[in-house]
């Protein structure tokens, strides 16, 4: 197999951190820095939960139920394997793999989802962001409520 096109080292320190930024936004269920993660056309999608959140708007509400679901529980995103793979000067296709953890303040972290995230990212407003995040779920148990569910 052929490598992919190499980004530059600054490209790639910035995507490693948007990486970073979006589990540490994700995980304190911070709703403005989460969508700052995405371009103004973003769009998270969960294909075995049936989920697809479209625009800006969208995910600031998303990840605000999300926090208030959780009822206070800590959550921590580890992501490995980070591969990237550069399409043009402002696309790039990345991949990695996805464990999450949840527990009650004071308890020992349970591993609760475990998956790959399957993106896209562009360079809008000259950073990095997720155009389409789509997480494949190994395992799961994340569950949606059928009226909440977002498009």
């Amino acid at each position: 197999m052929p490598r992919p096109a190499t980004l530059s080292a600054q490209d790639y320190t910035d995507i490693q951190d948007l990486y970073a930024y979006y589990a540490l936004c994700s995980d304190a269920g911070d709703a403005d820095g989460f969508v700052s993660c995405f371009s103004t056309d973003g769009e998270l999608c969960i294909p075995s939960l049936s989920m697809s959140i479209l625009g800006r708007a969208n995910l600031h509400h998303f990840k605000r139920e999300d926090k208030k679901r959780r009822k206070g529980r800590v959550r921590r995103h580890w992501n490995s394997g980070l591969h990237l793979e550069k399409i043009n000067s402002t696309t790039v296709s990345g991949r990695c793999y996805l464990h999450a953890y949840e527990a009650p303040p004071g308890k020992a972290l349970e591993l609760v989802d475990m998956g790959v995230y399957e993106d896209t990212l562009v360079r809008e407003e000259d950073e990095w962001r997720f155009r389409r995040r789509e997480i494949q779920m190994d395992h799961s148990q994340f569950t949606v409520p059928q009226s909440k569910k977002l498009s």
